[in-house]
């Protein structure tokens, strides 16, 4: 998928269609490494994911879930 920026914010993301309950699930898990927050230290802080790493994620997920189905 082609993605208007490098770095995005999950807000903006959203704007694209996708769920936002799944952005969260994906920047909780802790073997993830390209969604963080802008400010670590803030606690209402801008959530950011970098849209390669996110493509990659979500592409190594749904050969997980074609695995799981046969």
């Amino acid at each position: 998928m082609e993605y208007p920026k490098q770095i995005m914010k999950i807000s903006e993301l959203c704007d694209m269609g996708f769920p936002r309950e799944m952005l969260m699930e994906i920047f909780r898990n802790p073997r993830q490494n390209f969604a963080r927050k802008m400010n670590p230290l803030r606690r209402n802080s801008h959530i950011i994911f970098e849209t390669d790493g996110l493509n990659k994620w979500l592409n190594e997920d749904i050969k997980l879930q074609g695995k799981g189905k046969k």
